[in-house]
């Protein structure tokens, strides 16, 4: 079938909207009509980094629509069905069967390297082969070839499906690590360093599940307000204040967590100082040079029992964490929505700029009527 989709066709230049060929799904698959699909910094470090998928590619990854077309071993699923596509894995290995799909064996060979586990791969422009399957789905285009074990059903109509896609990783990363990865107790207080998607759905769960204490880091002002809006107690402008100091006086007895999606070595040396007794910190940030390394106090760790753990997706299910986050927004205790801005998918480049900027926070490109 003809889609439509944005490639990624060369480093550090602009995606291009093109049609191209999809295939009919493989048994295990089904066929996404996109309605909505969230811009996340993974997407532009994907396409302007020597990462896997080769280029070109079509990226995106946090897809949701509606299933057009199922495979023939597909049971759960069928046409007309409301979904959001969230990263792929196997099913199959120990850490799939712990619960824990993001530390899947298979992890990178399914989301990362722009195919499918055997080689191929699910578009082409005319004789050309195009990356697909950008963490199992890549959805920056009106359709979406996926493993039908990624698509999380929405059986509520009225939840704006469109607008559901962030929910898949950047949000749930946010809110998992506050929630499952560092299981953070209510009273305690919490340090967010970044204030970009995953950084203030970090805010939102720390204030719903009872967090005290919540503090923002964040040069951008437009985000430090969005940040007190949704429940942080302060915020910290790292480039026109003494971060160190500042910490100090907030955290006079350290803070007891700590979330970090900036992956900057100076930032996170100076926050992991001022951990409590038996402070955790969770690193999700992912660097631009993959061996950046940052220096940890050893003797203050171990003498005050604290922990840094790295976290993907939050350590989260999306079968259930997704479902859990949606019905928290129902009774009004998560609004998301107030990150997202929307963009029609021929606007992404303006999206990405926008993003880069400041202007927005979560830039959601659209399709159909949803952006009129």
């Amino acid at each position: 079938m003809k889609v439509i989709a944005a490639v990624a066709r060369e480093a550090n230049q602009p995606f291009s909207l093109e049609e191209l060929e999809m295939q009919s799904p493989g048994a295990d698959e089904v066929i996404v009509a996109i309605k909505g699909v969230g811009l996340c910094h993974t997407d532009i470090t994907s396409k302007d980094f020597p990462l896997p998928p080769s280029l070109p590619a079509v990226l995106g990854h946090e897809g949701a629509g509606i299933v057009e077309e199922v495979g023939s071993n597909v049971s759960h699923l069928k046409a007309g069905d409301r979904v959001v596509i969230s990263f792929a894995s196997c099913g199959g290995c120990h850490n799939c069967h712990d619960d824990l799909p993001g530390y899947c064996d298979n992890f990178l060979m399914l989301n990362q390297t722009g195919q499918r586990i055997d080689g191929s791969t699910g578009l082409r422009h005319g004789d050309e082969r195009i990356s697909s399957h950008f963490f199992g789905q890549s959805s920056f285009a009106s359709h979406a070839l996926t493993d039908a074990r990624n698509c999380i059903k929405i059986d509520d109509p009225e939840l704006p499906i469109h607008l559901l896609g962030p929910l898949a990783c950047g949000i749930q990363t946010g809110a998992g690590t506050v929630i499952k990865a560092l299981d953070a107790k209510a009273g305690g207080s919490l340090l967010v360093l970044g204030g970009g998607t995953v950084g203030l759905s970090s805010v939102m769960a720390g204030a719903m599940i009872g967090l005290t204490n919540i503090t923002v880091v964040e040069p951008m002002a437009s985000r430090r307000e969005l940040a007190i809006s949704l429940g942080a107690s302060q915020c910290i402008d790292p480039i026109n204040q003494d971060l160190s100091a500042c910490l100090k006086e907030v955290y006079t007895s350290g803070v007891d967590y700590i979330v970090d999606s900036t992956a900057r070595s100076e930032i996170i040396e100076t926050a992991i100082i001022h951990l409590a007794l038996r402070g955790k910190m969770a690193l999700l940030g992912f660097p631009p040079d993959p061996e950046r390394v940052i220096a940890l106090p050893i003797f203050q760790l171990m003498a005050k029992g604290q922990s840094v753990i790295g976290a993907i997706e939050g350590d989260v299910n999306p079968h259930e964490f997704i479902p859990y986050m949606l019905n928290l927004y129902k009774q009004g205790k998560f609004p998301f929505t107030k990150l997202i801005t929307l963009y029609h998918l021929s606007e992404i480049n303006q999206a990405v700029k926008d993003q880069h900027e400041g202007v927005c926070v979560k830039p959601v490109m659209v399709l159909g009527s949803e952006h009129e």
